[in-house]
């Protein structure tokens, strides 16, 4: 499969505890979508790379974003216009995480084209901020 950048959103009250084994639990949701099989951590991490943005606490409705870069082997430098990209809600239903998908199409292309400003320059494909002497 070709690679691509996933964003997954979540509201802050939907997780108020959010600790890394949810990071991990939304990665293998978004996965299953994809139709690819659950796996252990430690495969997670040798064939896909996840960033974690925290919400910002000067908004109201605080959300917080999982970006995950999919398949990262696949390719090299930055992340550019044409590349894929995906956005997805994640919700907290009955105490168990949901991927819920964005039908509205502009609220999707519009919410994208805002976070793409952000997300292609500031995360770097398939690695840590702190690998790349940037500061957090």
């Amino acid at each position: 499969m070709p690679p691509k950048r996933v964003i997954l959103r979540l509201r802050d009250n939907d997780f108020p505890d959010f600790i890394y084994s949810d990071i991990i639990d939304c990665v293998n949701l978004y996965l299953a979508l994809d139709g690819r099989p659950e796996e252990p951590v430690e495969e997670l991490v040798h064939k896909h790379h996840w960033h974690y943005q925290p919400a910002n606490p000067d908004y109201p409705n605080q959300r917080f974003h999982v970006i995950i870069d999919v398949d990262k082997e696949e390719h090299t430098g930055p992340v550019r216009g044409e590349f894929s990209h995906e956005l997805y809600r994640v919700a907290n239903i009955k105490g168990a995480k949901r991927i819920v998908l964005l039908k509205n199409k502009l609220e999707l292309e519009n919410f994208l084209r805002k976070m793409r400003q952000y997300t292609d320059t500031t995360y770097p494909w398939g690695e840590d901020i702190s690998r790349t002497g940037r500061s957090e």
